[in-house]
């Protein structure tokens, strides 16, 4: 997985790759383009050497498809032909209608599971027919959303959670766990679970300006940056601009 080289910048915070099958929790307050990020991170990684013949899966479980394409639009992300995306809370929606009963955690669970284990198929420019790719990448698209139809909380979400991530590890992809938090670290069990932890945020400054940061809070088998670094939204999408001195000063 060519991180480190999947946005301007990002080399300076990452000195080698997670490897493969590393499970990565992007998390941030509203607005810190959590989805974004972990979209281009997944886009760019495709299009390294070696991945040609793999793909990604995308789960929303807050949005519908086409808000997710048209916030990454916005934000100068093209959508790439080998991510699908998939809008699971309306297929959920769809089966309980079917069953005429709440699904339960353990079903919820499962259709993901699936989602991810049968290899989706694509119509690629300049193929005559479509064909099937291997998921090398997922994104959950947000931890919070499963939580809500799972009803989970407490030791039951650790070890349901822990089960639905030794199954994406066994599958050797590389997932995004999106989650969205007040700003800050926090003690939420997917941490403790996870390879790595992405967080975004804003920080402000003393004439009441707001940046966005990214800050790798942490990421096993790979040396990285302790601190902080700004970026922004370019045209051309997501790029780290330089160090950011100290702790974020929290917006209030």
């Amino acid at each position: 997985m060519s991180l480190n080289a999947a946005m301007p910048g990002l080399g300076q915070m990452l000195s080698s790759d997670p490897p493969q099958g590393s499970v990565l929790v992007v998390l941030g307050p509203p607005g810190s383009i959590k989805s974004g990020m972990s979209y281009s991170l997944m886009a760019k990684a495709l299009d390294g050497p070696g991945d040609l013949d793999g793909c990604g899966i995308y789960i929303t479980l807050d949005e519908s498809r086409a808000s997710i394409e048209k916030n990454l639009t916005s934000l100068g992300i093209a959508i790439h032909p080998r991510i699908q995306v998939a809008d699971l809370a309306s297929f959920i929606m769809f089966l309980e209608d079917a069953h005429k009963e709440d699904l339960g955690e353990e079903e919820i669970l499962g259709v993901i599971a699936a989602k991810t284990s049968v290899p989706p198929m694509f119509a690629l420019a300049g193929e005559p027919k479509a064909r099937r790719l291997r998921p090398r990448y997922l994104a959950i698209d947000s931890l919070n959303g499963l939580m809500s139809l799972t009803k989970l909380e407490g030791a039951r979400l650790r070890r349901r959670l822990s089960k639905l991530l030794y199954t994406l590890r066994q599958q050797g992809l590389t997932s995004f766990l999106i989650l969205e938090t007040t700003q800050g670290w926090t003690n939420a069990p997917e941490l403790h679970l996870a390879d790595g932890v992405i967080e975004l945020g804003f920080d402000k400054t003393p004439d009441d300006l707001f940046r966005r940061f990214v800050w790798i809070r942490k990421m096993r088998s790979t040396e990285h940056t302790l601190d902080p670094y700004l970026f922004e939204v370019t045209p051309q999408g997501l790029s780290i601009v330089g160090i950011l001195i100290g702790e974020p000063t929290i917006p209030r």
